[in-house]
């Protein structure tokens, strides 16, 4: 049996290429660093393997959503922060650092989204 450092290697590279089929095998051989394969998945814009990540137990969306706002993927910002990801200002340096427009005006509105929800929890107390 391989040694679980080569397959969790293994399997963020095919994360990060899109390959399913080896992500599979490698965590059928015993892999099992899925926050690192998510996050790898989100830089590669594979929304596919991010879903099945976090359904095998990945939780880390704040580096998902950082890797996503670098790449500009708008589209997995926000299922990251659907997810529970609130980390928007790490994401926000990292739109910055790719020059990722469409990624940092998606954090803008929601950062402006959690600021509004966090008035209302203060006003209703």
């Amino acid at each position: 049996m391989e040694e679980s450092s080569e397959l969790n290697a293994r399997m963020v590279e095919a994360a990060r290429a899109g390959d399913e089929e080896t992500v599979r095998c490698c965590r059928n051989r015993g892999a099992t660093d899925f926050d690192r394969g998510m996050a790898a998945a989100a830089l590669g814009g594979h929304s596919k393997l991010m879903a099945l990540f976090r359904l095998w137990g990945a939780t880390d969306f704040d580096t998902a959503m950082a890797k996503a706002a670098l790449c500009d993927r708008a589209d997995l910002v926000r299922t990251c922060y659907a997810w529970g990801a609130r980390r928007t200002k790490l994401a926000a340096a990292w739109a910055a650092v790719g020059g990722s427009e469409r990624a940092a005006k998606t954090l803008e509105a929601l950062e402006a989204l959690e600021a509004t929800e966090q008035n209302r929890q203060f006003i209703a107390v």
